[in-house]
């Protein structure tokens, strides 16, 4: 027994009710994973996705249904690991909000009581944490939150240093899952965006920029040659070297609408740049465009495409597309676009096209190789 056996009592019962409840396999499990204890320096209570800690005064004046919301409240936290998404939030505490309105939309929308002060308000609903976070004010300068809107514990730690929390959460969420799906709960227990994140831990995908090299490097063709032996196996072998054939044109294509962000822009002319160092084409034309081409940058050999700068931002359009393909020729052409756009018809020729589409999940590519990236901002 605790110091605080009126909390201790409050809380046994509370987990039991959690347990007993309809539809909430995954949500006791996660609960069960954390390690709980009194906390009498927080106002209410707070979790790092490892532990859960709870002021025992403040916990054992709520009322039971009241217990059992917060407890759901900080589990759903943890089950959308709002401490690593929010952890480079320029605006924790406002962040945190986000969290807030989300979680307690879902429990009041469920029947649950959520205690004073949470924040629960129906503009939101439907959003996710993201979308609220860019539509709440500011945090002002000093406040810190307190009490429920400054639950969730960032870590401050390097993200290699990071990297064992984030996987113990993480194995928590997904234990979750499997007890769920074994449980026989309603699939709609777990919101659709949520089961999403889920299977991406459990099968995680390649990042964009690895699998358009991992396509580049078909292009890359190997060949041995006495032209150039190889000086390693020198004087006592005398053998051929390895090089590549260099490609003659590379073209790229970003869209300059409002939807790409400049964090967006960075990471497509880094791999821009890691194309052309790889690659090494005769010829590399990288142009920007809105509703026509609005920007034409020729790669030189000693030339970074990182520094390269853009114009535009108005609407979208790919009419220009097989005039430009008719007067460049490229063997490669890769377009960066959220493909909200009607699209062309595919221009003659031989060029192979590379889609790479932006944060537009449900978009196909009218031809060609298409490659999905989310952008960052969207958390």
């Amino acid at each position: 027994m605790s110091d605080y056996p009126e909390a201790d009592r409050a809380l046994t019962k509370t987990k039991v009710a959690m347990m007993c409840g309809t539809n909430t396999v995954f949500i006791s499990t996660i609960l069960f994973n954390l390690k709980q204890s009194w906390n009498t320096k927080i106002e209410t209570a707070q979790t790092n996705g490892i532990f859960l800690q709870i002021n025992p005064t403040w916990f054992a004046e709520l009322t039971p249904d009241e217990r059992l919301g917060l407890i759901a409240h900080e589990c759903w936290h943890v089950a959308w690991n709002h401490m690593q998404r929010g952890k480079h939030k320029e605006d924790r505490t406002k962040y945190n909000a986000a969290g807030d309105h989300v979680i307690n939309l879902t429990l009041t929308d469920a029947g649950m009581k959520i205690p004073p002060g949470g924040l629960c308000d129906t503009q939101y609903r439907g959003m996710s944490t993201g979308e609220i976070y860019n539509l709440l004010p500011p945090t002002p300068p000093g406040d810190g939150g307190g009490g429920m809107t400054n639950d969730v514990v960032f870590s401050d730690k390097p993200d290699a240093d990071d990297a064992e929390q984030n996987v113990q959460v993480q194995n928590t969420i997904v234990k979750a899952k499997v007890q769920h799906d074994m449980s026989g709960d309603d699939p709609g227990t777990i919101p659709g965006e949520l089961l999403r994140r889920i299977e991406e831990m459990i099968n995680p995908k390649l990042p964009w920029n690895t699998i358009l090299m991992n396509h580049m490097n078909k292009y890359a063709k190997a060949d041995y040659s006495f032209r150039r032996p190889n000086k390693r196996f020198f004087p006592e072998f005398y053998l051929p070297s390895a090089h590549s054939q260099r490609l003659d044109n590379i073209s790229v294509m970003i869209d300059l609408s409002g939807s790409i962000s400049d964090e967006d822009l960075r990471a497509f002319l880094s791999e821009i740049q890691y194309i052309h160092t790889a690659m090494r084409p005769e010829l590399m034309f990288v142009g920007g465009f809105d509703t026509r081409i609005t920007d034409r940058h020729t790669i030189s050999e000693f030339q970074d495409a990182r520094h390269l700068t853009f114009k535009g931002g108005g609407g979208t359009s790919l009419t220009w597309l097989n005039g430009f393909i008719k007067e460049t020729q490229p063997n490669v052409m890769i377009i960066f676009s959220d493909m909200y756009v009607s699209y062309p018809d595919k221009p003659k020729g031989n060029t192979d096209y590379i889609w790479i589409i932006i944060d537009n999940k449900e978009a196909k590519a009218p031809f060609g190789t298409e490659i999905h990236y989310e952008s960052d901002h969207e958390e």
